[in-house]
């Protein structure tokens, strides 16, 4: 399909795997992560096999488990980047709780 695939990994919590859109910019990220996941639920209908996009689909202490997106700038990429990141998770440390909150299906409560 062309999509940009920068990754693949297992995950601890048993049957969880995951894979990385990117590089890619702007809207197209948008796009990839959408035609990404329309393919695995085709795929997984095929073979009859249950997908969900639930962080933690189980419950318990599984280390590591959760949604996370990796994203990055230009300036974080460069010769001295490392402060842009540091920013940007202070500017991001502000809204953790509302992030949370609106993002995990379950309101942070597991």
């Amino acid at each position: 399909a062309g999509l940009k695939i920068g990754g693949t990994n297992v995950e601890v919590m048993p049957s969880q795997f995951e894979y990385q859109i990117g590089p890619c910019e702007g809207i197209q990220a948008g796009d990839e992560v959408w035609l990404a996941r329309y393919i695995l639920e085709r795929v997984a209908e095929d073979v009859g096999v249950i997908v969900t996009l639930d962080p933690k689909p189980v419950a318990g202490d599984w280390n590591g488990t959760g949604a996370h997106c990796n994203f990055s700038t230009l300036a974080m990429r460069q010769e001295g980047g490392i402060e842009k990141i540091k920013e940007a998770i202070e500017r991001l440390s502000k809204e953790h709780d509302r992030h949370i909150r609106l993002y995990d299906p379950k309101g942070g409560e597991d």
